[in-house]
């Protein structure tokens, strides 16, 4: 049996494996390794049972008994969840453009999704709501809601956003994520709203930390204070000039495969 641990990439939300074709065909092919957990589960289960769910498909698939979790963006509080059920399973845990936990800070007025994430805490029916109209936007007018969503972009992800595979992948991203995967956006949204800081106390795998300084989705804050949290954090690595997608750019140029040998991270 192999030493090296089994990759698995959790994708952000609106999100999906799509994530790792965004900067071209060179670094999709460093990440080509990487296993992607499909995220859906039995919408009859309680939270806990969902998620034990996911827990457990991510045993089936894997080829490899210790895990090495990669989590980007809403994919962070995937990979803390998922270690905190598999224990020792998990050899390490990479982190990029992390989520953490709201009730670890006060950041909501430094995020872009500011709106969907107070509205999905302050009223289930205007969540509805709102996911409806973003689902509906997201299939008949992809070039308008990927317009609004970057409208605000800081940072290298400004210099990435025009690039034509980038814009392409992500229009097909947001079809797939709003579409015929809105009950798991929907999903994980509502568990990331919730109080969740507590089970941060029980991942003690090794840590590291991936941020962009101008990250205007996931503010820099949330980095600090998820290394100053998590029993293990390891490494903490503030790139100045990255925003959120261009985080994990930087990470697939410089942290995986034969790349990392050139340019430690």
């Amino acid at each position: 049996m192999s030493s090296t641990p089994q990759q698995v990439y959790l994708h952000g939300i609106s999100g999906s494996g799509l994530e790792l074709s965004l900067f071209g065909d060179a670094l999709a092919e460093e990440a080509s390794n990487f296993l992607v957990l499909p995220r859906d589960c039995a919408p009859a289960a309680t939270d806990d049972e969902q998620i034990a769910s996911l827990a457990e498909r991510l045993e089936r698939l894997s080829s490899q008994e210790r895990l090495h979790l990669i989590g980007f963006s809403m994919g962070a509080p995937m990979a803390l969840r998922l270690a905190s059920i598999l224990g020792e399973k998990i050899e390490k845990i990479d982190l990029i453009s992390a989520a953490a936990p709201l009730d670890l800070g006060d950041y909501l007025s430094a995020m872009a999704g500011e709106l969907v994430f107070r509205t999905a805490r302050s009223s289930s029916f205007r969540f509805g709501a709102l996911t409806f109209a973003q689902s509906a936007f997201a299939r008949m007018a992809p070039t308008l809601i990927y317009k609004a969503l970057f409208a605000t972009a800081q940072g290298d992800d400004v210099g990435i956003r025009d690039e034509h595979n980038f814009a392409t992948v992500m229009r097909s991203i947001l079809k797939q994520s709003l579409g015929d995967e809105l009950q798991v956006y929907r999903r994980e949204v509502r568990w990331y709203v919730e109080d969740w800081s507590g089970l941060l106390a029980s991942v003690n795998s090794p840590v590291s930390i991936y941020h962009g300084e101008a990250d205007n989705w996931s503010p820099p804050a949330m980095a600090r204070d998820l290394a100053d949290t998590l029993p293990n954090c390891e490494k903490l690595k503030i790139f100045k000039s990255a925003s959120h997608y261009s985080a994990l750019k930087y990470y697939l140029e410089n942290c995986v495969g034969e790349a990392a040998a050139f340019t430690p991270c």
